[in-house]
């Protein structure tokens, strides 16, 4: 038996390059990204890690010779690089059962599911279907305006939060609304 509130992948079977079901359509589609930065307002694991100051030329001789720089063994002092931040959110956006297609993604929100795509370099087209989840299981979900990017927030059953950074508001806000409207029909339509 298929458990359809499971995140689906690109093991499934599906003769589409799209991995749309029989009868479903994208009805929006938002280019997004990891939001690195936003951890700390979230207080994720890990998010307390600071990143390392960068050593001056009279620590970095007692450094190469096996020093330390701070009290710590520099091999030793963790350090929060771009990669870091994006494995850290990575980990969090799997263990609340968001797919993750990389740093760069595609998502898509169809009829019944909210589609996650890896996304073609140039053009940011959907290339190829990293995963995605019922809309049912998207409890809340906001946009909000940021100085230079904008944020897609998605609230999931569980409590999971997951925010994603995107460069226009406006579209991260049309979405939402599109997610949020779809959603909501679906629960009508199954009242009936």
């Amino acid at each position: 038996m298929d458990d359809d509130s499971a995140p689906r992948g690109l093991d499934d079977d599906n003769d589409d390059p799209l991995g749309l079901e029989p009868g479903e359509s994208i009805l929006a589609q938002l280019n997004a990204s990891y939001a690195g930065r936003f951890e700390r307002e979230l207080n994720l694991p890990g998010s307390d890690r600071r990143p390392t100051p960068t050593p001056t030329s009279a620590t970095m001789g007692s450094i190469l010779r096996g020093g330390s720089m701070g009290g710590m063994s520099a091999m030793h002092r963790p350090r929060m690089t771009g990669v870091g931040r994006y494995l850290q959110w990575q980990h969090h956006a799997a263990s609340v059962g968001f797919p993750v297609a990389g740093m760069a993604m595609l998502l898509g929100v169809s009829e019944r599911r909210l589609l996650v795509y890896r996304a073609t370099f140039v053009r940011g087209r959907p290339k190829q279907l990293a995963g995605s989840l019922p809309l049912r299981r998207v409890v809340q979900a906001a946009a909000s305006r940021r100085a230079v990017s904008s944020r897609v927030l998605f609230v999931l059953d569980g409590g999971g939060i997951v925010t994603l950074e995107t460069m226009s508001y406006r579209r991260g806000r049309r979405f939402v609304d599109t997610l949020l409207t779809t959603r909501d029909a679906m629960g009508h339509s199954r009242e009936s």
